[in-house]
């Protein structure tokens, strides 16, 4: 079997019954077949039993063998598969984690139940590790260890490698291995060979074409060991992945090895005294920090507009007294727009006329007063054209006529003599033919 899933002795699903006892970490170095599956086991002293419910084809039951030389008379177990009793492995000495206790194949792919009755007397212990089953089609894959073999098709090698019985093997520098995964973190499990090189090296790998991170190789001897931990990565978040490795030794280093691979998933269990949190909780803490200041801040921003308000009002109404003050008057919003070039006063006497008698006064100057009189002339099909209400009016400025009215005549005593002061200098006649005597505009009589 490729790929298969692992259920450690932690996991809720598993239905202890008896005396049990829990150990984290005190048979990590029992033995040259690596750690149990993260460090954990169950123990039981006298007899006790669990089972697990699967759906599968395949199903092995691991742990740890604690032997003694009275271990075969007063340790035993029972393993049965949907009522049937199937074969169980005698152990043999030295002591070693990672022992297969029963195991069965070619079981009709569906759901299956596992019971272990383990039979212990004499202060004897029965050490339980995990589950490895391979499961049907059927089966998510996103809560569970799964376990990936050497042969695994998945698995793309580069380079010369090996294969024997405990798995894939290199010694080319250089060489490499690229596998994609689904996981939130991977375990990589080598093996040293009986007999290989075993000086230190190292290699190296890379997850979702980042930074490369070495690992050391190091046997420390010739002894053959196998499911041994080379690294692990780092907690990744939840979906595919790849990973790149490539080997740095040579002939006379350690080799490079694969025995298998564990994803691991988000995978419940029962020793974790406060539940571990998950990839959901920090964005659900975000989320409630931002329903809680979502308030805040549109109230601030509410208050905040309020003021602007307030301000423009008050700037307004602090203008409007300004004006009052200095006699000004604003003209109504909805008054005719009237472009006033010059800031003079229409009056309705005209200072022409008042000024001008009848004979002085030029055709120019009554055809000016004549277009002030009829603004809208006629139109160009010769009609008179009525003011539109939206014309934008222009209002001529008056005509200033000082400079072009007559002297004024001052009569004095002697009727021989007029004299007259004018503005503009010239020779005079007054009307009945008599010479005029002018005096210059600026000065004035001695």
């Amino acid at each position: 079997m490729s790929r298969s899933i692992i259920v450690d002795d932690t996991d809720s699903a598993i239905t202890y019954a008896g005396a049990w006892f829990t150990d984290t970490g005190s048979f990590d170095n029992t033995g040259n077949s690596g750690p149990p599956f993260q460090s954990t086991l169950h123990g039981t002293n006298s007899a006790a039993s669990f089972s697990y419910a699967f759906n599968g084809s395949s199903v092995v039951i691991v742990g740890t063998n604690e032997f003694s030389t009275n271990s075969s008379t007063f340790l035993s177990w029972q393993c049965i598969v949907d009522n049937e009793n199937i074969p169980v492995i005698q152990t043999q000495p030295p002591a070693a984690n990672r022992v297969p206790f029963c195991r069965k194949d070619g079981l009709a792919d569906g759901r299956h139940t596992i019971f272990v009755n383990a039979m212990v007397s004499n202060q004897q212990t029965f050490l339980f590790d995990y589950i490895q089953y391979v499961p049907s089609a059927s089966v998510p894959l996103d809560q569970v260890s799964i376990s990936v073999n050497s042969t695994d098709p998945q698995l793309i090698y580069s380079g010369q490698w090996q294969r024997s019985a405990n798995g894939s093997s290199t010694i080319q520098d250089g060489a490499t291995l690229s596998f994609y995964f689904t996981g939130m973190s991977l375990y990589w499990f080598g093996f040293f060979a009986l007999n290989a090189p075993f000086a230190f090296t190292t290699a190296s790998y890379s997850i979702d074409g980042q930074d490369f991170i070495d690992f050391p190789l190091n046997a420390e001897s010739p002894l053959a060991k196998d499911n041994q931990l080379f690294f692990k990565t780092a907690q990744l978040p939840a979906g595919q992945h790849n990973i790149t490795l490539i080997y740095h030794g040579n002939n006379f280093t350690t080799p490079l090895t694969l025995e298998s691979l564990v994803i691991q998933n988000n995978v419940s269990t029962t020793t974790a005294a406060s539940p571990t949190p998950s990839a959901s909780l920090p964005a659900t803490g975000i989320s409630g920090h931002k329903s809680k200041h979502s308030g805040a801040i549109a109230g601030g921003v509410v208050g905040g507009v309020a003021l602007i308000v307030l301000a423009v009002l008050l700037l307004l109404f602090l203008r409007r007294r300004i004006r009052g003050s200095n006699g000004q008057t604003a003209e109504p919003a909805d008054s005719p727009s009237i472009v006033r070039p010059f800031n003079h006063a229409p009056t309705t006497v005209d200072p022409v006329k008042e000024k001008i008698s009848p004979m002085s006064e030029t055709p120019a100057i009554s055809s000016l007063l004549s277009a002030q009189s009829e603004p809208h002339g006629p139109d160009l099909e010769g009609q008179d054209r009525r003011p539109d209400p939206t014309d934008v009016v222009f209002q001529l400025p008056l005509l200033n006529t000082t400079h072009l009215s007559p002297p004024q005549v001052q009569t004095f005593a002697s009727p021989a003599r007029l004299v007259a002061q004018d503005e503009d200098s010239g020779i005079r006649i007054d009307q009945h033919g008599n010479p005029v005597e002018v005096l210059p505009p600026a000065y004035t009589s001695g």
